[in-house]
């Protein structure tokens, strides 16, 4: 608050002129009455007019002063908002990298939101008391000891809402924080939508949606309780104050014979204009208390946010030129690790100008060492010294924003054409983009979601490529691609034959054992996380190696396949910045593009519609409804007293209508451009939770620090703009009420004589209320429209949104289906979204009962979606599948997926939830079936030491082929006949793959297989392999056979050296 000082001290001055024009109001009606019940005099219309003046300056600088103190209030608003989100996007940057997306996502998207509509009238949390204490001290004049009652009365509803206020706010965090779950679970949902529906998970997850959903509608009747309690003592003390405080008067006057004086007409009125307009304050009082304790509730969530711990590079960073014989990294008894340390007492020296690979089984820390190198780690001991602190760096999963696939590989680099399409070519993405429908232009979607494995790999490292860092960090990126990519970009990247792409950025990356004879430096990790070894090749000139060298043989399985896996180091031994143009340059201007009808843009926006319809739905029709019926009374009133007021009426009720009109057509427009201009807020800041440790990596904080801002700006917008409306709203309708007041009095002083005192008194009274309530009305009127168009968007959301399933999908097959497990393929052609590019031409085998059946192919041959049409993933552009006889297209879909076994690429499971609920969605295996399938998997002794069964999942709590051994577990405990893999194993290590293949062969043994797989090693042991090339199935046989001759098959193996496969 001491930030805006000013800004606050400039909402006091206008404020206190309304308090000061409202507290006149009794006084003019008092004169006004005054005049009518005098008899009439030769200057009675003199005073008249004077009063019609009178009437004109105070009405008139009540909607004046007050236009001017909400503008500033809404200034004040928008510029409190516009620093906490920054404020907030900044701690997000330091934040650890497993920090939860759905904290920042409510704070954002919940906490400012709420903050911003509760702190709108905190004015009133001040100016309220001072009205009340001066209107009370006005109607103990009049009303002597009598008007005790009045103040206990709003005594007690005062210190009820003070009493009621903390309760609000915490069943208020009760509900945000359920809110925060469901939206988490919706995010991950929708970032994972191609794992959940491969493993059959759609209908439970649905259900577990609708239950969160249950368990957040029940959470919030506490908070409604509590708010409706706080309504019903404000509204009370309304209705009761001037009916006991005038009863309490009369009864006294009786009793004392009249010593206090008569209740006559002006003191009457003048009473009855002080005891509105005090409920009037009190009633704004009691709001602002509720609204602002809601607005500092929410503070504190994000006082919460803003006090986290946060990330600390433990590292030393030493920059400066790489010189002959300096190394690029050192590190001494490094223990790095999360919760405690995973690399123990690690040392070693990577040189300049080399390759270093990291090797060892799954779990052993190598991803965690690179984590290290990053400053990524939180449990840190020993030393590691960095030469540069920008490093290229592709995760395991690979970090995609939500852009075009040219915003992915440019990130915050400037574009370069030449430069652009060199590392296109050379990461062998050039075909891939021509497949696209848009090409570099199309949308990549959260995460990447609309392309295959591969493609978001080598999507990540042309970012790395193009970035032209120094120091490239790969964790295992190739493992998604064929042998025929791996060989092109291989040769166009590492290889000392390469052009000028490999001149220009000298990377060293991690690939499959058959390139270990081209590292410079390899590193062998052991289980317990210890370096067991570490050799150097002397073939590639590298200076002395003051590590320990340890002979080839030394590392256990070095040599085999179980050594295998994993990592990218890569160093630069020049520094590239002034040879690539791409380099130091601002984030370009095509990542501002909000055009992104997307997941995060659809969770927000749906999130955002949620919560007016939860919000203030109900309490919007409540308040329309009531002050309707108050602004017909109060109308009614005027009428009756004042006949000539029924023609002014119907002139006023047009004047509001067109106002409202105009309005509406305004504010809906405004609305519509807020909530659009708020969803990249969310998206970029998603995206940028999501990609913490890449951003850092790169060094490109301030880049997206300053894309972060520029949405701010768009955003800031449409949302000061609505304010803003609505202070002209209330600005006109303030007018509209000074205009009705001033002719009511010219009508009364203009038929002087003829209109009595009490009449007018009531008349004048009723336009206070008038006043008061027909502001109301309007203002929960438009609340009311715009919630409705919350309704309207979802409901729209649900009508237009094409569901999967479709008229002729209702076929109900037999409860244990598919019993034989035979699929059949006939004359299949497919594509997406209707493109008239068929993805899938002519696809016709057959597999049998019990049949294991490898699909291999290069990378967009149409393997990935061979898989997702048996699913039903991608709609059927002519021919049949069939599925034990039964045509899949007459089937459910979910039906269908449940019926499945499925094993997709990316392994899904659910951050926040325990590893019985990951395994066993459906709860129907005991915990015995859970835990034998955990130790299958050699999981068991990981969550065993932890909380067994009941330990929470997190990002930290596996490694990334650990988290596929978890879905593995899943598909244990599940029944059918039918197995799926969609390179499932392409994230572990042979070793790995080798238990997962027993497992599967053990498990599996009578059920049908298709497997899509890249390695040889399994693709021998399967009955028959399918080769694909252009969506085509050019090979179908034993592979076996397929080797005994001239064929793609064997011609794949050759070309992987016997070691890799299409």
């Amino acid at each position: 608050m001491k930030a805006f000082k000013n800004e606050i001290i400039s909402c006091i001055w206008p404020r206190l002129a309304y308090s000061g024009f409202v507290i006149a109001q009794p006084y003019l009606i008092r004169r006004a009455v005054t005049l009518f019940a005098l008899p009439h005099g030769k200057n009675s219309h003199d005073r008249g007019v004077l009063l019609i003046l009178a009437f004109l300056l105070v009405y008139g600088g009540m909607g004046i002063s007050l236009a001017i103190s909400k503008h500033k209030a809404a200034r004040l608003i928008a510029m409190m908002r516009s620093s906490l989100t920054m404020m907030i996007y900044d701690k997000t940057m330091r934040l650890p990298a497993s920090y939860g997306q759905d904290k920042v996502l409510t704070t954002i998207g919940t906490d400012i939101e709420r903050m911003a509509l509760g702190l709108y009238t905190y004015y009133e949390c001040w100016a309220a008391p001072i009205e009340l204490g001066l209107f009370f001290w006005m109607i103990y004049r009049e009303l002597y000891e009598t008007s005790i009652a009045a103040m206990l009365l709003s005594a007690f509803a005062v210190v009820g809402v003070v009493l009621l206020a903390p309760y609000a706010v915490k069943k208020q965090t009760f509900w945000i924080n359920a809110i925060q779950k469901r939206v988490a679970v919706t995010a991950e949902l929708i970032n994972g939508a191609k794992g959940v529906k491969m493993s059959g998970l759609t209908d439970r997850l649905h259900t577990i949606m609708t239950g969160l959903r249950l368990e957040e509608i029940s959470i919030s009747k506490d908070y409604r309780s509590v708010v409706t309690s706080i309504f019903t003592l404000a509204n009370t003390h309304s209705i009761l104050t001037p009916t006991v405080s005038f009863a309490i008067y009369m009864l006294v006057s009786r009793s004392k014979h009249g010593a206090i004086g008569t209740l006559d007409s002006p003191r009457a009125f003048t009473c009855l204009a002080m005891l509105e307009l005090c409920g009037e304050a009190l009633l704004s009082l009691l709001q602002a208390i509720s609204n602002v304790s809601s607005a500092v509730g929410c503070i504190d969530h994000i006082q919460e946010l803003l006090c986290e711990d946060e990330h600390r590079d433990h590292r030393i960073i030493k920059s400066q030129p790489l010189l002959a014989g300096m190394p690029c990294i050192i590190a001494h008894d490094l223990s790095a690790g999360w919760e405690g340390p995973i690399i123990r007492k690690a040392s070693f020296i990577i040189p300049r100008n080399s390759l270093t690979m990291l090797i060892g089984p799954v779990g052993c820390g190598k991803s965690t060492l690179l984590r290290a190198i990053l400053g990524e780690t939180t449990h840190n001991k020993g030393s590691i010294i960095v030469n540069t602190a920008n490093i290229a760096y592709c995760s395991q999963t690979p970090w995609l924003v939500n852009g075009t696939v040219r915003e992915n590989v440019l990130g915050s680099s400037a574009y370069w054409d030449d430069w652009y399409r060199m590392v296109i070519e050379a990461c062998c993405l050039q075909v891939d983009i021509a497949q696209l429908v848009n090409g570099d232009d199309t949308i990549v979607g959260s995460k990447g979601l609309s392309l295959s494995g591969g493609q978001k790999q080598r999507l990540a490292l042309a970012r790395a490529v193009y970035s032209g860092h120094s120091l490239v960090i790969l964790d295992d990126v190739l493992t998604g691609s064929d042998a025929a990519t791996e060989d092109h970009i291989f040769e166009r990247l590492l290889s000392p034959k390469s052009d000028s792409v490999r001149a220009t950025i000298k990377v060293l990356i991690n690939v499959l054992a058959q390139r270990i004879q081209h590292a410079d430096h390899v590193i062998t990790m052991g289980s317990d996380g210890f370096i067991i070894a570490q050799d150097t090749n002397s073939n590639t000139g590298v200076g002395h190696n003051p590590g320990k060298k340890y002979s080839m043989d030394v590392a256990p399985g070095f040599k085999t396949k179980a050594g295998r896996h994993i990592t990218i180091t890569n160093l630069n031994a020049e520094s590239t910045c002034s040879m690539n143009p791409a380099t130091n340059t601002p984030v370009d201007d095509s990542l501002g593009d909000d055009a992104r009808h997307s997941g995060d843009f659809a969770t927000y926006n749906f999130k955002s519609d949620l919560e007016l319809i939860d919000f203030e739905l109900p309490l919007v029709v409540f308040i329309t409804i009531a002050t309707s019926m108050e602004c017909v009374g109060a109308i009614a009133v005027v009428i009756v007293n004042v006949h000539y007021m029924a023609a002014v009426i119907p002139i006023s009720i047009f004047i509001i209508g067109a106002v409202e009109i105009f309005y509406l057509r305004t504010s809906r427009q405004l609305r519509i451009l807020d909530l659009e201009a708020k969803a990249p807020i969310l998206r970029h800041a998603m995206d940028t939770v999501g990609g913490l440790v890449t951003i850092r990596a790169f060094g490109w904080q301030n880049q997206y620090r300053n894309l972060a801002n520029t949405n701010l700006e768009v955003s800031q917008r449409p949302f000061y703009l609505l304010m803003v409306a609505q202070v002209w709203l209330g600005l006109v309708l303030d007018f509209v009420m000074t205009g009705f007041a001033v002719v009511l009095m010219g009508i009364g002083v203009a038929k002087l004589g003829n209109v009595s005192a009490g009449d007018m008194g009531l008349a004048l009274t009723s336009t206070i209320n008038i006043g008061i309530w027909m502001k109301t009305l309007i203002k929960f009127w438009m609340n009311l429209e715009t919630s409705l168009g919350a309704v309207a968007r979802v409901k729209d959301f649900e009508q237009n949104l094409e569901s999967e399933d479709l008229p002729g999908e209702r076929k109900i097959p037999p409860a244990i289906w598919p019993a034989q497990g035979n699929i059949e393929f006939r004359e299949v052609t497919a594509s997406y979204g209707g493109s008239s590019n068929h993805v899938l031409q002519q696809v016709s085998f057959t597999a049998r009962p019990g049949e294991k059946i490898a699909i291999c192919g290069r990378t967009g041959s149409g393997k990935s979606t061979l898989v997702a049409a048996l699913f039903h993933m991608i709609d059927l552009s002519g021919g049949q599948i069939l599925l034990d006889g039964l045509d899949i297209t007459t089937i459910s879909r979910q039906r269908l997926r449940a019926s499945l076994n499925g094993l997709p690429q990316d392994s899904f499971l659910l951050n926040g939830w325990t590893i019985r609920e990951n395994v066993d969605f459906f709860t129907s295996t005991s915990d015995e079936t859970i835990v034998s399938a955990l130790k299958a998997v050699h999981l068991w002794d990981i969550v065993e030491g932890k909380d067994g069964l009941d330990t929470v999942v997190h990002e930290s709590t596996f490694s990334h082929g650990q988290r596929q051994l978890a879905c593995l577990a899943r598909a244990l405990v599940r029944h059918g006949n039918v197995l799926v893999l969609d390179e499932a194993t392409s994230s572990v290590d042979e070793s790995t793959e080798q238990l997962m293949q027993t497992l599967i062969r053990s498990h599996f043994s009578r059920h049908t297989i298709l497997a899509v797989t890249h390695r040889p090693s399994t693709i021998l042991d399967f009955d028959r392999v399918l080769v694909m090339e252009g969506g085509r199935i050019v090979e179908n046989d034993h592979p076996q056979k397929l080797l005994k001759r001239e064929t793609r098959f064997s011609n794949f193996l050759r070309v992987s050296d016997n070691d890799a496969i299409l």
